[in-house]
């Protein structure tokens, strides 16, 4: 019987919706090999792909690669195309996290053209994810923004879950149309909402974007205090690619700052997480 299975794929979904990352995966990798057990393949290739999601979060991208690539075997060997755009969703993601924009773009197109019958109607979440994606790629290549942004917006018009997200393209866009100021503006705004939702995820991308910008704007005592808070809710979700950015930004503006005592113990910190492995993992290390 697939119970047991379904059971543990259930729970992994609901911690990793819960950014318990490390209790997720533990799920995961059970129902796979629950899966296995009864040569379930479709319930195998979930197992791998909710894997990588989880790998991807956390910022291993060596490993959301491995389990991609086992899942596309799968999904190819089997037929499975019905979960092709899962994998291929992810797969951009992964893309976009290493700014290989013109990959990651390729990989979409598909399911972007008129009149595709890739992504089922009725999975509207799938289709924002698509096109969500293809937004990232935009202001990543730093073409076809407005466009993009438009089309995110029709997309997520409907769907209150989705208003952070609109309002940091939002903000990306008046950076360059009105200025600091409006985007500033905007990305508090996702940041209130981010915080209403409990979502430290959202919380931690959000606000490197705001020191970003307010490092740029010379507004050093404010951009530190976003950096920290972006570090603190790294930490809590064991990003390592959020807590590497915010350290780099408050190392940056620390060095501006002449802040020898402060800069020290920072560069410290982010040199242990570099150099972090098994034994200690970087998640655990903190500022002595």
């Amino acid at each position: 019987m697939l119970q047991r299975a379904e059971s543990f794929m259930a729970q992994g979904v609901q911690k990793y919706e819960r950014f318990e990352y490390s209790v997720a995966r533990t799920k995961f990798v059970l129902a796979y090999h629950e899966y296995q057990s009864f040569n379930e393949k479709q319930g195998v290739v979930r197992s791998c792909l909710n894997l990588a999601r989880v790998a991807l979060d956390l910022g291993e991208l060596e490993e959301a690669e491995k389990q991609l690539q086992r899942a596309r075997k799968i999904i190819d060997e089997y037929q499975l195309t019905q979960l092709a755009v899962y994998c291929d969703i992810i797969a951009s993601s992964l893309l976009i996290r290493e700014e290989q924009y013109d990959q990651a773009e390729k990989l979409l197109a598909p399911y972007l053209a008129d009149n595709n019958e890739l992504v089922p109607k009725e999975i509207s979440e799938v289709a924002v994810a698509i096109i969500q994606n293809r937004t990232r790629i935009a202001f990543g290549k730093g073409e076809d923004e407005r466009k993009w942004l438009e089309r995110y917006r029709k997309a997520v018009a409907d769907m209150e879950k989705y208003r952070p997200r609109l309002l940091r393209f939002e903000a990306a866009q008046a950076l360059q149309d009105e200025g600091a100021e409006k985007a500033l503006e905007l990305l508090e705004e996702a940041l209130e909402l981010y915080r209403l939702h409990s979502d430290p995820k959202g919380v931690a991308y959000t606000s490197l974007e705001v020191a970003d910008i307010e490092d740029d704007a010379s507004m050093y005592e404010e951009a530190i205090e976003d950096y920290q808070r972006g570090l603190s809710a790294g930490f809590r979700i064991r990003d390592r690619r959020v807590v590497i950015s915010a350290l780099e930004g408050l190392i940056r503006l620390y060095g501006k700052l002449e802040s020898k005592e402060e800069l020290k113990p920072m560069v410290n910190l982010l040199d242990e997480i570099v150099q972090a492995g098994k034994e200690k993992p970087w998640y655990l290390l903190r500022i002595e």
